[in-house]
C-alpha cells in the first residue's frame, strides 16, 4: 500500500483477497478484507497515502 505508488491500493487490497482466496482457508479472505482495509483507512488519517480519485 505505501511502498508501491503506480499501484492503487484498492488493487493491492483485491490482489491480497484474491491469494487468501486462493491458498488460505474459506473464511480468510473475509478476515484479509478488513484488515487490508482497516490499514488503508489509518493510512489516510495518518497522510501516509491519499484517497483514491474516481473519474466522472
Amino acid at each position: 500500500l505505501i511502498f508501491s505508488e503506480d499501484i492503487p491500493p484498492r488493487v493491492t487490497i483485491s490482489e491480497a483477497i484474491e491469494l487468501a482466496k486462493k491458498y488460505s482457508t474459506d473464511d480468510s479472505h473475509v478476515f484479509i478484507n478488513g484488515l487490508m482495509d482497516r490499514i488503508y483507512h489509518d493510512l489516510i488519517e495518518e497522510g501516509r497515502i491519499f484517497p483514491e480519485v474516481t473519474e466522472t
